[in-house]
């Protein structure tokens, strides 16, 4: 019984651990896009004035998503509403690959 134990438990031990050296990695290596854009004085850290700003657009971001898809306006996305998301989206995704392949078929001509 405490082989079986030690098999699954020590598994889920190193998964832990794992995750945790991953998102402490997360942590000291932020996306280069996100440096790019908000750190402003180039020192290669995020201060407190440009988390601010970082927050600022999140929130404006999110506000434009909740007026886009939520359109009964209370404050949360039902079933229904997820569904015209992801419906919007995947058509978005394939209007954008159908333009990409229109583009390249122009390219070779």
């Amino acid at each position: 019984m405490t082989a079986v134990l030690a098999g699954w438990v020590l598994p889920m031990a190193v998964m832990a651990e794992d995750s945790a050296e991953k998102k402490e990695y997360r942590k000291k290596k932020p996306n280069k896009e996100m440096m790019k854009k908000y750190d402003a004085d180039g020192d290669g850290t995020i201060s407190a004035e440009e988390k601010a700003a970082m927050m600022k657009d999140k929130k404006a971001k999110k506000a434009e998503f909740m007026k886009k898809y939520d359109t009964d306006g209370d404050g949360k996305l039902s079933m229904e509403e997820k569904a015209e998301m992801k419906k919007a989206k995947m058509e978005a995704k394939k209007a954008a690959r159908e333009a990409k392949e229109k583009a390249s078929d122009m390219m070779e001509e």
